[in-house]
């Protein structure tokens, strides 16, 4: 990163969301809205700042031992399965955590 994008990136007027997680986005951060009373009624009403984007839902599933932080997040994750379906689940709610194994 040279500098003067380091400087963007710091910037006020920068409109790049906050990165939830280094390797899937949140929906809010796939969108480009401009206007900030139309992304507040969204997060507000929708979460879609709290809600990550896996291109492969039972992957994720079948490798959760690898994400045990978006456990306690507070975090949903949306993708699709095998038969490109779209799915959603909590992995608060959804996925079990005991001493020795993600269930």
């Amino acid at each position: 990163v040279c500098e003067e994008d380091k400087e963007e990136e710091d910037s006020i007027y920068s409109c790049q969301p906050n990165k939830v997680h280094q390797q899937f986005p949140t929906i809010r951060e796939l969108l480009d809205i401009d206007h900030p009373v139309v992304e507040e009624a969204l997060k507000s009403h929708f979460n879609i700042n709290k809600i990550l984007v896996v291109p492969k839902l039972e992957d994720f599933i079948l490798h959760q031992d690898k994400y045990p932080h978006l456990i306690q997040k507070g975090l949903e994750v949306v993708g699709r399965d095998q038969d490109g379906n779209i799915g959603k689940i909590d992995p608060e709610k959804d996925f079990f955590m005991n001493d020795s194994a993600v269930v």
